[in-house]
């Protein structure tokens, strides 16, 4: 029985890398949501304070397999900093994708941007800094 459940899943998928990514034309908008952890420098006093948020991303292909996309997140910080120090981070980030072209449904990201850091709470400050991308969608 096990057997078959492998070759089924197998089988399923080897059907899905076969489908075509037809979304990645021009025109094509891209909404989403994902969760994201935040890492703070250990040189600040807010490396103990590492936590977790979530944001949303709007993407348009300007051409086939190239988008842009704009992504904005929020961590916050309460009760994950022991020296509490409440600080509420706001990545908002833009930049220009290159879906490269495979067969199936997944396919590797490369993006090239810049990012506006704000952070308010405790702090009350700002900052810009170049943004890339490595990934799969």
């Amino acid at each position: 029985m096990r057997s078959v459940r492998n070759v089924l899943a197998l089988a399923t998928f080897l059907a899905a890398m076969g489908a075509p990514a037809a979304a990645q034309n021009a025109g094509t908008v891209v909404l989403g949501g994902f969760a994201q952890a935040t890492r703070f420098d250990a040189a600040t006093s807010l490396s103990v304070a590492n936590a977790l948020g979530g944001g949303g991303l709007l993407g348009v292909f300007l051409a086939r397999n190239f988008a842009f996309e704009a992504t904005a997140g929020r961590t916050w910080t309460e009760e994950a900093s022991p020296a509490g120090f409440d600080v509420n981070h706001l990545p908002v980030r833009g930049r220009l994708v290159y879906a490269v072209p495979m067969s199936g449904w997944m396919y590797p990201l490369l993006g090239v941007g810049g990012v506006y850091n704000r952070y308010d709470g405790f702090l009350d400050e700002s900052d810009w800094a170049v943004s890339g991308l490595v990934g799969f969608k």
